[in-house]
């Protein structure tokens, strides 16, 4: 049973038209060997097996930022131009697979720098040290405020999608709800000046 992963993620992405891309997460992460790699900021999704990264804020569930994770196995899609990332989540075994789908992102977004954005070799508690009680339950619980940084908006909602906010010095972020609904984050000054719905 445990290597059945290794059967069934190679036979969806043939059947898909994909190709197995193997590449060295801990050297894109300068994480040695003994490193533990962690979800980089909260996942939201409603299936494992097909979590999109434009990070519905509605999907239903959530993975916590710091999740320690295996990474399984990255593969190129060649008929929607996509990419698939597969990670283990060590706690629980599950299998998440999130497709980065060319639609969502910008021309030099590929796969190499959605992997240094989705995972980390810093735990949670690391990542969020000085940061205020307060702070630390929104970004738990997936919710931005007024006054929050961009550094603790990508934490708590993960980076805005690359084909509507190509830049992270934009002042204005844009993120969804739902596939129809979007919100956006404006910042003045670095920190969540206003929340516009």
């Amino acid at each position: 049973m445990k290597n059945l992963k290794f059967v069934i993620l190679p036979l969806i992405m043939l059947m898909a038209g994909c190709v197995t891309q193997k590449i060295n997460v801990r050297a894109l992460l300068d994480a040695g060997p003994k490193d533990q790699i962690y979800t980089a900021y909260n996942i939201f999704y409603s299936d494992p097996q097909d979590v999109p990264t434009i990070n519905y804020r509605l999907a239903g569930k959530l993975l916590p930022a710091g999740t320690p994770i295996e990474l399984l196995d990255t593969g190129y899609c060649t008929n929607d131009r996509e990419d698939i990332v597969s990670f283990k989540v060590i706690s629980t075994q599950r299998v998440y697979n999130m497709t980065h789908q060319k639609r969502w992102r910008a021309k030099d977004d590929d796969v190499h720098s959605f992997i240094k954005r989705l995972f980390t070799t810093q735990a949670f508690e690391k990542r969020t040290e000085g940061f205020s009680e307060d702070i630390i339950k929104e970004i738990k619980t997936g919710m931005i405020v007024k006054g929050m940084t961009k550094e603790q908006v990508i934490i708590a909602l993960g980076y805005p999608a690359t084909h509507r906010t190509q830049s992270l010095d934009n002042s204005t972020w844009m993120y969804w709800k739902d596939p129809d609904v979007c919100f956006r984050a404006i910042f003045k000054n670095g920190k969540i000046s206003d929340i516009l719905e």
